[in-house]
């Protein structure tokens, strides 16, 4: 058991505390509750005494929602991907689920705007469509759900026709009838390709 000398709470509610000897944890209450294994959750409070191990794993989700946060900070990320950063940082599975799901929940991290922005980012260098967009993202390990929500919502079907002759023009360089294969190869209709081409 470890006892509380010092405790303070900020304002983003994140927890400082000292114990007996010297050591130093810093967390979310939140990431306290979900540590705790059914010991019966102590009042934080100078002198409560604190399961061992308890304030370890608390302070290791903090640590992994840190670094996280620090990678969220220079470029969109999806669920997966942090993960498997994390998990080569050496952090435990439960510290880094409950660091996702805490920046998930708050809106900081979402595997749909990571593909929204990863497709018209693709897009704008390479000859992409539906499906292959769909294949490419699903290889990286982001939910089926957000993967649907992204793809509806970046090839709605008032921007369809402008990324179609967009992924043609890209393409380039081909007769027409290895133009059609390459486009239904990407995941367009064959109604879409055929509109292109009168209009053309």
């Amino acid at each position: 058991m470890a006892v509380i000398e010092a405790l303070q709470e900020g304002a983003h509610g994140i927890v400082s505390l000292t114990v007996a000897g010297g050591s130093l944890f810093r967390f979310r209450r939140l990431y306290m509750e979900q540590a705790d294994e059914g010991g019966g959750l102590p009042d934080l409070a100078v002198g409560a005494a604190v399961v061992d191990g308890l304030l370890e794993r608390a302070a290791e989700a903090q640590e992994a929602e840190d670094k996280a946060q620090a990678l969220l900070a220079r470029a969109e990320q999806y669920r997966a991907g942090l993960e498997r950063k994390l998990m080569a940082k050496k952090f435990s599975r439960a510290a880094i689920a409950a660091a996702l799901d805490y920046l998930e929940e708050r809106g900081w991290l979402s595997d749909r705007r990571y593909a929204q922005a990863w497709i018209r980012q693709r897009m704008r260098r390479h000859a992409e469509g539906p499906l292959s967009v769909k294949a490419a993202l699903a290889a990286k390990g982001l939910s089926r759900d957000a993967l649907a929500l992204a793809i509806a919502a970046e090839f709605d079907e008032g921007q369809r026709s402008e990324l179609l002759e967009q992924a043609c023009g890209l393409l380039g360089g081909h007769n027409d009838d290895d133009m059609r294969r390459s486009l239904k190869k990407l995941g367009w209709k064959s109604a879409e390709i055929d509109e292109l081409y009168e209009r053309s």
